[in-house]
Formats: structure tokens, C-alpha cells, sequence
């Protein structure tokens, strides 16, 4: 494998099988409109629609937003173009393995001609309820710079993920048949598990991701999630 080599240190130059290479995150463009940015999720859930597991199709994306001054102004945008908010929830959540909390709030959004709903979700930058604040690991290295921007016209907004249910009368078992098929046949990595108010759920990157795009199979414990 090629190599080079910069004051003494090696690097690889060549990509090594099974390990994932430097990706940007997939973006939600507010300077586009809305349905171009529909369109191109779109095109992510036919890409990875083929590698879920027989009977299982994609039924959310989500978009991040820094703060509540993009999210009212993004929600707008939304409602400009089609889509209604029909639901919001408040959760807190436990990641492994690092173990951190975070505190995030949703508000769903669904269109009469799109077959999936849209997610908007703010993570909480006040304390969890007994004094530890809350961090995602995963959800802020989606920030270019790993800091939250505090700005209002942020134009680039993260889409972290695409979601789905596992089909089966035993959500729990469907759910490990789930992952089990996306990382033993399918090539997925795990990268962050969570447990939260409403369920268990768990980000998925593919080995080949073209862009930090992850798949995240979800477990309901809650109606609506």
C-alpha cells in the first residue's frame, strides 16, 4: 500500500477495505428550495432502501438545526412548501459507548405526496435534569467545525440520519435481525447506540458512505415515535 511521509511521520494514501474514509455530512440546503431538498434525500433512501432488510422501508429523515431561530425559520420554509407539522416530543437520551446524555426536541412534518415524514430536531444545550450537560458525540462532529454554530443564517444544515422500524411482532428482535443483516451482510459500521424516553435506536454508517450519512433503525416504546 502507498505510502508518504511528512516530518517523519507515515500516512496512508490508499483507502484499506472495511475502513471508512473522511466524509462530509449530508446536507439540508436552505439557499435551494424545498422540494430540490427533498429530492436529493430522495435519491439517499433509494440508494440505501436496496440494502434494508426484505419488507423494511425508510419512514423518516431527519434535519438538525443549531438553535430555535433556524428551527422557526426552517419550519417556516417547510410549512411554505407543503408540509404540516403534525407531532413534537421531548426526549432525553443515553448514548453508548461513550455514555453521554442529551436532552432533544422534535417537531414531525409530513407532505400528501412524500411516502416519508421529515424530523426536525434541536438538541438541548441546558442541563439534562441532574446537572450534567447534555452532548451527542455523534450529532456534533456533524458540525463542520464541531462547534454549534450560534448564528441565525446558517445556510448548511446536517441531516443525520434516515430511519426506519424493523418489521416483526417482536420489535426487539426485529430490530437485531435488523442489524445484524446491515452489518454482517450489508457492510454497515455501528457507531452510536441509544437509549432514550421513547425507545432504543442505533446509527449505522456503511463502510463505503459517500457522505456521513447514518441509517438508524429505531424501537418504539412510545405511540407516534
Amino acid at each position: 500500500m502507498a505510502k508518504f511521509s511528512e516530518h517523519g511521520v507515515a500516512y496512508l494514501t490508499e483507502p484499506r477495505p472495511g475502513v471508512p474514509q473522511a466524509a462530509e455530512p449530508f446536507y439540508w440546503d436552505r439557499r435551494l428550495s424545498v422540494a430540490a431538498n427533498v429530492g436529493a434525500i430522495q435519491h439517499y433512501i433509494n440508494k440505501y432502501e436496496r440494502m434494508l432488510p426484505s419488507s423494511n422501508l425508510f419512514d423518516e429523515a431527519a434535519i438538525m438545526v443549531p438553535n430555535r431561530a433556524v428551527e422557526e425559520r426552517l419550519c417556516n420554509e417547510l410549512t411554505l412548501g407543503g408540509w404540516h407539522e403534525f407531532n413534537s416530543a421531548y426526549d432525553l437520551v443515553h448514548t453508548s459507548p461513550f455514555g453521554t446524555r442529551y436532552i432533544v426536541t422534535y417537531k414531525f412534518y409530513r407532505h400528501s405526496a412524500v411516502p416519508w415524514r421529515l424530523e426536525v430536531m434541536r438538541l438541548g444545550h441546558k442541563a439534562t435534569g441532574d446537572g450534567l450537560a447534555g452532548f451527542s458525540p455523534l450529532h456534533q462532529a456533524l458540525w463542520t467545525d464541531g462547534d454549534t454554530p450560534a448564528w441565525e443564517d446558517w445556510a448548511e444544515l446536517p441531516v443525520p440520519h434516515l430511519s426506519f422500524k424493523p418489521v416483526g411482532q417482536d420489535a426487539g428482535r426485529a430490530a437485531r435481525r435488523a442489524l445484524d443483516h446491515m452489518r454482517n451482510e450489508m457492510g454497515f459500521l455501528l457507531a452510536q447506540g441509544c437509549q432514550s424516553t421513547y425507545g432504543e435506536f442505533w446509527y449505522l454508517l456503511h463502510q463505503d458512505a459517500p457522505r456521513q450519512l447514518y441509517i438508524k433503525p429505531r424501537i418504539n416504546r412510545r405511540d407516534g415515535a
